[in-house]
């Protein structure tokens, strides 16, 4: 997961895709075993590629595996991931929508999908998506948390909120859900209950997540010093 921090000030972090670390086992029947083990070993090294940031050959061994296996959603997920990590939106887009296709219930890709729109600025189909993956996966302390960046961006603080103390619920010790809580509790003027958001998350190791020049409005405004 990388960490960017958009001039908006609040975190970015929650905006960005899951990254998928491991290849599925390639099972079905409808090709031949060598097939099969092709196939796995353009996944596994496409997953190794990915992690080492070379998302050209990532791209290329993931589009070998769909051509051998086109019925699994995964790999057009994970060929998504590789796409959006180059700033390919639309292509991302279009293997995101294919996974789901292949799977109505795959709530990554429906997270995923909505980071990218977010990136195109089609707010309210990212909230879409968001809206989708958590009604699949209502336990998913991320996808709060990345749904609360389109609500900041909405200016639905109150909401945003909401979303950001129930992520905190499933995970207490998300500390990059308590920068945005700062960031929030910044936009509403609640100064003090800003300062407690980036005192907590700094006790949780996410200080290094705040934009400085963030923390420096929020000094201005408060009167105080951090």
């Amino acid at each position: 997961m990388q960490k960017i921090i958009l001039t908006l000030s609040y975190l970015l972090f929650y905006l960005f895709p899951a990254i998928t670390t491991a290849a599925e086992p390639v099972l079905t029947s409808e090709i031949t075993e060598e097939q099969r083990q092709t196939a796995q070993q353009a996944l596994n090294l496409a997953v190794s590629q990915f992690e080492k940031g070379d998302y050209k050959e990532a791209i290329a061994n993931y589009s070998k595996a769909i051509d051998i296996v086109p019925e699994l959603p995964q790999p057009y997920f994970n060929r998504g991931l590789a796409y959006f990590q180059q700033g390919e939106l639309e292509e991302a887009i279009v293997d995101y929508d294919k996974a789901i296709q292949l799977d109505h219930n795959y709530a990554e890709a429906y997270g995923s999908r909505g980071s990218a729109y977010f990136f195109q600025n089609e707010l309210n189909k990212a909230l879409v998506d968001f809206d989708r993956a958590i009604d699949i996966n209502p336990q998913d302390a991320l996808l709060y948390g990345q749904r609360s960046g389109v609500l900041i961006e909405q200016g639905k603080y109150e909401e945003a909120i909401v979303d950001l103390n129930k992520a905190i619920e499933i995970n207490p010790g998300l500390g990059e859900a308590y920068v945005n809580l700062a960031v929030v509790n910044f936009r509403i003027k609640d100064y003090e209950k800003s300062w407690a958001n980036v005192k907590i998350a700094r006790q949780l190791g996410a200080g290094d997540f705040f934009d400085p020049a963030f923390l420096e409005e929020l000094q201005k405004a408060s009167g105080r010093a951090q």
